[in-house]
């Protein structure tokens, strides 16, 4: 109680530490050579997404954090579908038959269900959906022809 006068303060404080960073990782991501890649990276790291699982639930019960949470959700999705607008061409994908929405929310959710599910010990076939994961973007950023001096594909 000394540095927070809740325990909610405290959860507020660890989110706003963790979500700066997230934002400008995501960001950095996003920007980079293979911006799928380094976005699927990111979501599907293991260490940040045990802390958000941890969060997530403390949030259930916690009006102040779920708030925080929420805001943070909304920063990073708009960052994502910003920059989903310029992309999906890029990778060759029709925008309006998967839009920037279902891309991003298919892209975190399933390395957020990977990641939960290998921390919880779960036989969900959690390897093969990330190895699927990571074959499949592998693919679109050849199509790209982004990073490591790749060739673009025609199609």
């Amino acid at each position: 109680h000394y540095y927070f006068k809740t325990i909610d303060d405290l959860f507020v404080a660890v989110l706003h530490r963790r979500s700066h960073g997230a934002v400008e990782r995501m960001s950095a991501a996003l920007e980079s050579s293979e911006p799928l890649r380094a976005w699927w990276a990111l979501a599907s790291d293991r260490r940040g997404t045990a802390l958000l699982v941890e969060l997530l639930a403390a949030a259930n019960h916690r009006a102040a954090l779920r708030a925080e949470m929420a805001e943070m959700a909304k920063n990073i999705r708009r960052l994502q579908m910003e920059r989903l607008e310029v992309l999906l061409e890029e990778y060759g994908i029709d925008p309006k038959r998967f839009t920037p929405a279902l891309v991003a929310a298919t892209m975190q959710g399933l390395a957020f269900a990977v990641v939960a599910d290998e921390a919880a010990g779960y036989d969900t076939c959690h390897e093969q959906a990330a190895s699927d994961m990571d074959r499949l973007v592998s693919a679109l950023e050849l199509r790209r022809g982004g990073g490591a001096g790749g060739r673009r594909e025609t199609s």
